[in-house]
């Protein structure tokens, strides 16, 4: 009898072992996070891209994801949550615009890709994620090396400026001739670590914020990942980490670096639930540290950042609260704790919150390490701005999730990190 129960998820478990290296779902992230550098060296020397052919790429990655899980969705240990987060999602976008008469599916896609990426994260080893990440993290520290050491080789190649013109319509710096995406020179009053370039540099991302939140992801990847490695691996990816921090000039990921050194050492020793209380604490604290009645509009700093989402939030009206605000979506882009209040009311930031922080159900210390610093990343990340959302982030954020989540749900509730 209890062969017959488990034989399904055992075979499930035994599955990436069939594969060296990434595996096919970490080729796929891998693609996720490369295709923008891709795309940009193609439209740098073969062919003029438009938005439509980023759409047409990330859509077939999307594709290329989906197929691989439709035969094996029987696979997957326990899909209910993710099959009613995705539905409840979808239901409360179609709330809104239903109350609002407009259409805006980009909320539907972005709770896709999260839910996509962490079943594929089921049919992966913990090998293959570590694997994964080592070709990224070469990948994008080789990249930068070029960037910083070689720039008119990296402009060569990749022609940053022009490719985020052509396929975003993102106007160049009339001052500025250096061929790098535009805010890669920020201004003189801006924060820096003045470490190596002259410019804060984007590596394989092409431009800066997507950079910034690969370093930390990959300190995220860390806190689940790091007993399964060798010390030199661990240094490596540390290493990496804080050289792209630096360079990069990332005021949020040096900060985020240092919280995740008491994170590692506490994690363990806190309940799993207690993942809920980090979105709603920092709000708060937010609130008493930052908030201020005459700010009204979006300033570049880390104070001003935040202080923008509390104004925001602030101004949300009750028939926002309860039906969005499609209207004004497109005015909200810097704060991700709006967007999903426009976009689904509410009751989708709810839903998210909660289950963010309550799908994988684990005591073991990597796993509650993983899922605490996660759930510390978005909670900020969402304070300023929607990255969280954006494939180069989510893919490998919730692959690695979904390793944790099959983990917590073998037979014998072994657990990440046993």
């Amino acid at each position: 009898m209890y062969y017959q129960q488990t034989t399904a998820t055992a075979v499930h478990s035994e599955l990436p072992r069939q594969w060296g290296g990434p595996g096919l779902p970490g080729w796929l992230v891998i693609f996720a996070i490369a295709y923008n550098a891709i795309l940009a060296f193609i439209n740098a020397h073969l062919m003029s891209l438009s938005s439509a052919h980023v759409a047409i790429t990330e859509a077939l990655v999307l594709a290329g994801v989906m197929l691989f899980l439709l035969p094996r969705l029987k696979q997957v240990p326990d899909i209910r949550p993710h099959i009613l987060f995705l539905l409840g999602m979808c239901l409360l976008s179609f709330w809104v615009m239903l109350s609002n008469e407009a259409t805006f599916i980009k909320i539907v896609r972005d709770c896709l890709i999260m839910v996509a990426f962490l079943l594929l994260g089921t049919f992966l080893s913990s090998r293959n994620i570590i694997f994964t990440f080592k070709i990224l993290m070469a990948a994008v520290l080789s990249v930068a090396a070029i960037e910083i050491f070689a720039t008119e080789a990296y402009v060569w190649l990749f022609e940053p400026e022009q490719y985020f013109f052509k396929t975003r319509g993102i106007e160049p710096f009339e001052y500025s001739d250096s061929g790098l995406f535009r805010n890669s020179l920020g201004y003189s009053s801006r924060f820096s670590f003045n470490f190596l370039s002259s410019h804060r540099i984007s590596s394989l991302f092409l431009e800066q914020v997507s950079l910034a939140n690969f370093a930390m992801v990959t300190l995220i990847f860390l806190m689940g990942f790091s007993q399964q490695m060798g010390k030199k691996a661990v240094l490596f990816f540390l290493l990496g980490s804080v050289f792209l921090i630096l360079t990069n000039d990332t005021r949020t990921g040096a900060l985020f670096a240092l919280a995740m050194i008491p994170c590692f050492y506490l994690s363990p020793l806190f309940p799993r639930w207690f993942a809920v209380t980090f979105i709603p604490v920092l709000l708060l604290l937010s609130t008493v540290l930052f908030y201020d009645p005459s700010q009204t509009s979006l300033s570049d700093s880390f104070a001003g950042r935040i202080g923008f989402t509390l104004y925001l939030l602030s101004e949300a009206d009750l028939p926002t609260l309860l039906t969005g605000n499609l209207a004004g979506i497109h005015s909200v882009a810097d704060s991700g704790y709006s967007y999903l209040i426009y976009a689904t009311s509410l009751f989708g930031l709810i839903l998210f919150w909660l289950y963010v922080a309550l799908v994988v159900r684990s005591d073991q210390p990597a796993s509650k390490r993983y899922v605490f610093a996660m759930n510390g990343f978005i909670a900020v990340n969402l304070m300023i701005g929607a990255a969280v959302f954006t494939i180069k982030i989510a893919a490998p954020m919730w692959m690695m999730m979904g390793y944790l989540y099959k983990q917590a749900n073998l037979p014998d509730k072994r657990g990440a990190g046993s």
